[in-house]
């Protein structure tokens, strides 16, 4: 949790540079580039990522053999993205490719393997329960996006381009250090992973791939639409106040790293555990979202600089769908671990395809404050289809599932006794 903390303010440094330094404009347009990469990238991985992870935690494959056939799935995805991508940007004539260079876009194509190799190699930690590690990876990969950021976007002023690259150096640094740790620790060395287990790999992650495509989608889904119809400013208006509330999510990713190799593992069923944390995590994000909304007026100023004050209404209206989708999130990996990865892709497919729906019909009436209602819709959606799934492959009745306990407080409140003694530790 530390370390997420840790992550979650480097993040809001490194969009706190890029703000100042590139202007709604600038990150409008360094926005559009990481989107076009990101999308291409989860289209053609296939789910590798979550099914090279489920392999190793699964016990299906060991260490060298799984993350063998990580890097060898991934690549082929990442290898298909680029190429496709290419080809659109050579060709392409789409209205969004005119508000980025071509060679922001050709570089943030290099952005799809170094990034799809950090975040595999960085996640596979977790598979074998590295979380100390995990933690200290995570960490230090969000400090060296910083540093390269301000490298390139301040010291060199490289403007879009060099905040681009500054994600390309990132995600190759935290590859080369995270191969570096499976190697001396794990003793990894690249070993074929054999045509069944690939396979394998394939049947899981296909299962997973809508999914994650629509993920993106959902979440982006208001950014791309602005940036085929709207200026890059508008884009950048939305992502940085959409950006931000993200961050928040770091926390129920660390409840969802801790628990998926525990839900993996067949043997006892976790399904009470993660409906805790799910709970507890709804107090927990939903105070730091009231708190997010009642102050964005002097936080966008002081973070993201005045120019970007339109966005404040953005941040109060997404704010209670943000809410929502971290309080069902920690349920997606007790589906994944219970080989119902089916469950997460209809989620978030039906969460797609209501942000689009409503998106289609506010956008042209209200701009910004349509696309900000537009996500609120997909996540309210995509969060009870996840509800739903988790009640009927668990058992448990939603009663039972939204009912805080005493247990539930009592850890609460363990937790800030725990927090106020390390402080006053550190301060001594």
């Amino acid at each position: 949790f530390g370390s997420r903390v840790g992550v979650l303010t480097l993040n809001v440094v490194a969009q706190s540079c890029l703000a100042w330094m590139l202007g709604p404009a600038g990150r409008g347009s360094y926005a559009i580039c990481m989107m076009f990469a990101g999308i291409l990238g989860t289209l053609c991985q296939v789910g590798g990522d979550v099914a090279g992870k489920y392999m190793i935690a699964s016990r299906r494959l060991d260490v060298s053999r799984g993350i063998s056939a990580a890097l060898l799935y991934g690549g082929a995805g990442a290898g298909l993205a680029m190429g496709a991508g290419a080809l659109i940007v050579q060709f392409g004539g789409f209205s969004f490719l005119d508000k980025a260079s071509p060679a922001a876009f050709y570089l943030a194509l290099l952005s799809i393997p170094a990034a799809l190799s950090a975040t595999v190699l960085t996640d596979l930690l977790t598979a074998v329960q590295e979380f100390r590690w995990y933690a200290l990876f995570s960490a230090c990969g969000a400090a060296a996006n910083v540093l390269w950021v301000v490298l390139l976007v301040y010291a060199l002023s490289w403007g879009v381009e060099g905040g681009v690259l500054a994600a390309v150096l990132t995600g190759c640094t935290a590859s080369a250090a995270a191969l570096w740790f499976f190697r001396r620790r794990h003793g990894f060395s690249p070993a074929w992973p054999g045509w069944s287990a690939l396979r394998e790999m394939f049947s899981y992650g296909a299962r997973v791939a809508l999914g994650q495509l629509s993920n993106q989608v959902n979440f982006r889904i208001g950014s791309i639409l602005l940036a085929f119809l709207a200026s890059a400013e508008d884009v950048g208006l939305f992502v940085a106040a959409t950006g931000l509330l993200s961050q928040v999510m770091l926390l129920p990713d660390t409840l969802i790293t801790v628990l998926w190799p525990r839900v993996a593992d067949r043997r006892a069923d976790k399904a009470a555990m993660v409906a805790q944390a799910s709970r507890l995590t709804a107090v927990i994000c939903g105070a730091v979202y009231l708190g997010l909304a009642l102050a964005a007026t002097p936080l966008v100023a002081l973070l993201f600089s005045p120019a970007f004050l339109k966005a404040v209404p953005v941040i109060r209206l997404t704010a209670g769908g943000f809410a929502v989708r971290c309080f069902c999130k920690v349920l997606s990996p007790y589906l994944d671990g219970r080989n119902h990865p089916e469950v997460n892709s209809l989620s978030t497919v039906i969460g797609m395809l209501t942000n689009l729906a409503v998106l289609w019909w506010l956008l042209p009436r209200l701009g910004l404050a349509g696309a900000a209602l537009a996500m609120d819709a997909g996540f309210v959606a995509g969060s009870a289809v996840t509800v739903i799934g988790f009640l009927r492959v668990s058992g448990m009745r939603l009663g039972e599932y939204v009912r805080f306990t005493r247990e539930d407080w009592r850890l609460v409140a363990e937790a800030v006794r725990r927090g106020a003694r390390r402080l006053r530790g550190g301060g001594a």
